[in-house]
């Protein structure tokens, strides 16, 4: 991880004292401990991490260096607004807390770097009272999405209702909403920035909504202080949306191709103007290089091209832009000395910047490896390679009837994307082909099954196990391949115990089975493991699998499940990404083992 920009409070987690940081700075903290970051929010005067073991940490402001926030759950999301963060729990559950102060929490007993839950809303659209006496309050709804900005928290629940607290710019009133209250139904997803005041949300039938247009931007109208039309955008697909303090991006998929948009205050992008309409925006030579990601600060642009190239412009007089402290930086390139991957991150707060590899989602393309690279499929839809039993958990019903449905009532290519979902993609899936699966599929919605809670399920599915892994106690003696395949048939399967499990979970999260289960019989259904691990050891990394976390009960033993584990990653081949290391490693710090 780098970072640059302001450092006055110590927003920056590096050991320089400088108040302004132009150059590119390493992150030594979190790889000197061995902590692989996940997820950045930045705001005005401090710095959120949350990490792959689900630790978060704070820098800055009153809290100067890192400062550990006690979680009593276990974190999905975080996002920061100006004064204020927003954690989203695993259950969907939202908590708040603020660093020095702060309207827009959902409460208003507030401790500093305290996460509290916001536990109630007002699900009422027509009073424009917030007093509790007046509009009644109901418990907070399951939340999907949340967003911190400028002067205001926002939250979209799974019953697709959208909340916000904070200022109130949609209201008959001026009043603060202590509270979260409702602006819209059928709202699918929420735009904004660190330091917007402007929120934008796009509801079920694709149309684009503006809140809070202080600035002028968004769009041209006079709409200041209610919920406005932002007609551009409406029925066009938005891949990205980005504010700042007067200008805003959008990515949007034209003729099979991104292009890039743009309104507001352009001087800081090359244009010495305001746009009061959106304009594609191309300062790149090259046009045959499309963008992909888009991020926004205050001020700083940052956009990143389809050959991986970054550039960075706008406001940085604190050195947020890399190499410049100047009031209006035209675009330029930027280098940061990280080998780009895809899971190369850009993240803006006020004044700050960060680049970053974060945590892979290993999980789930683990499983969408399987679709893709066409990996031991064993039946066909259209003209897709799949696997059948996956496709009967997935979509619960019979493979046949799954075939016949898809092919009679989708066209190629919604096929492919439900495959996708199917597999773990994170795909946004249109709403005539989310209504026809939900009509034709007893109900289901595919951006609403969780995928890991579905994988889950089948380690429950003892019914639907057709594989076993036989194992025996260590004897001391490892045997090669060649001594494995030699050995005598008569051999008492007795005197192995068995773990039920899904051939292709262990296909899909392991090299070593992969490999196995191409050069063994189709029909085999058992297999002898000869790792001389225990089978507590064994079960815990098959449940691990499943879940992707090692659970111990009372009567396991932690060093020794530790220890046979600690090699597991290289020798059954998983993903370079597994978080099985950080898994071990939690274990072994929660019971002070050296």
């Amino acid at each position: 991880m780098y970072c640059c920009g302001r450092n006055t409070l110590k927003q920056l987690p590096i050991s320089e004292t400088k108040s302004k940081i132009s150059e590119i700075q390493p992150v030594e903290y979190f790889k000197e401990k061995s902590i692989t970051i996940k997820q950045v929010a930045g705001s005005k005067n401090a710095t959120i991490f949350l990490s792959s073991d689900d630790k978060l940490y704070i820098t800055g402001s009153v809290v100067k260096q890192f400062h550990t926030i006690k979680l009593d759950f276990k974190p999905k999301k975080i996002s920061a607004g100006y004064n204020q963060c927003l954690i989203l729990s695993q259950d969907g559950v939202p908590y708040s807390f603020t660093w020095e102060n702060s309207s827009c929490l959902g409460y208003t007993k507030k401790e500093f770097c305290v996460p509290k839950k916001i536990g109630k809303v007002i699900d009422d659209l027509k009073t424009p009272s917030y007093d509790p006496d007046v509009v009644q309050q109901i418990d907070t709804p399951i939340i999907d999405k949340i967003l911190g900005c400028y002067l205001t928290s926002n939250f979209v629940s799974r019953d697709l209702n959208y909340y916000l607290c904070g200022r109130n710019s949609f209201r008959q009133n001026r009043e603060t909403a202590p509270v979260p209250v409702l602006v819209h139904r059928n709202v699918i997803r929420v735009f904004g920035g660190v330091d917007s005041e402007n929120v934008t949300f796009e509801t079920k039938d694709h149309k684009f909504y503006g809140i809070g247009n202080k600035r002028g931007i968004l769009e041209n109208c006079e709409a200041k202080d209610k919920i406005y039309e932002i007609k551009f955008l409406n029925q066009k697909k938005v891949l990205s949306l980005k504010c700042g303090v007067s200008h805003a991006l959008a990515l949007i998929e034209e003729n099979n191709k991104t292009v890039l948009y743009t309104i507001g205050k352009q001087k800081r992008c090359g244009l010495d103007r305001t746009l009061v309409n959106w304009e594609e925006l191309n300062f790149w030579d090259n046009r045959d290089l499309v963008p992909t990601k888009i991020r926004v600060g205050c001020g700083q642009s940052f956009l990143i091209l389809s050959d991986n190239t970054i550039y960075g412009w706008g406001y940085s007089l604190d050195g947020q832009v890399p190499k410049n402290t100047a009031n209006e930086v035209l675009p330029q390139k930027v280098t940061v000395p990280i080998q780009y991957r895809h899971n190369f991150e850009i993240q803006c707060g006020t004044a700050t910047s960060f680049f970053f590899l974060k945590a892979k989602n290993h999980f789930g393309a683990d499983f969408y490896n399987l679709l893709t690279k066409k990996i031991l499929t064993d039946d066909i839809i259209s003209t897709h390679p799949c696997h059948r039993s996956f496709i009967e958990h997935r979509f619960g019903l019979q493979f046949a009837q799954c075939k016949t449905i898809l092919e009679t009532n989708f066209s190629k290519q919604d096929i492919e994307t439900c495959l996708k979902w199917c597999y773990g993609s994170r795909i946004r899936v249109d709403q005539k082909l989310e209504g026809m699966v939900s009509s034709l599929f007893n109900g289901l919605i595919l951006s609403k099954k969780p995928f890991k809670k579905d994988i889950l399920a089948l380690w429950a599915d003892d019914k639907s196990k057709d594989f076993s892994l036989l194992v025996q106690e260590d004897s001391g003696y490892e045997k090669n391949q060649q001594e494995q395949e030699e050995e005598e048939e008569e051999e008492e399967e007795e005197f192995f115990e068995e773990i039920p499990v899904h051939k292709l979970v262990l296909i899909a999260r392991s090299g070593l089975f992969r490999e196995m289960f191409t050069n063994i019989s189709e029909n085999t259904n058992k297999v002898k493991d000869y790792s001389g691990k225990t089978i507590e050891s064994l079960e815990i990394l098959i449940k691990y699998f499943y879940t992707d976390k090692i659970e111990l009960t009372a009567d396991d033993d932690p060093e020794l499940i530790i220890e046979e584990l600690s090699d597991a990653v290289e020798y059954y081949q998983l993903n370079a990404n597994s978080n099985l290391n950080h898994e071990l490693k939690t274990i072994k710090n929660n019971f002070n083992l050296n």
